[in-house]
């Protein structure tokens, strides 16, 4: 599975191109973000293209609790440009 580690305002993030199905996401998040056994996060963030520069975005703490972040979601939009999930540096 490939992943990539963000941070921002002090709060780092694993974020992946979400395919996966609502379990899955929440049992990641749960053994991903554990700090000193695995890659270690405040929260994984989970980022779907809808149409050409819509995304849906979603958040689960390391607890697995689903939540908003607003600095997950300024990472979740670099994260997008930086892999090619949009093309545009502006979208709405």
């Amino acid at each position: 599975m490939k992943f990539y580690k963000f941070t921002a305002a002090g709060n780092d993030f694993i974020l992946i191109d979400s395919h996966f199905n609502d379990g899955t996401l929440k049992k990641m998040a749960l053994r991903l973000c554990q700090r000193r056994l695995s890659i270690g996060a405040d929260g994984l963030l989970a980022v779907k293209k809808i149409d050409k520069n819509l995304l849906a975005v979603r958040y689960f703490n390391s607890d697995s609790s689903e939540a908003f972040c607003g600095n997950g979601s300024r990472s979740a939009a670099m994260f997008a440009y930086l892999t090619g999930l949009i093309k545009n540096r502006i979208f709405y």
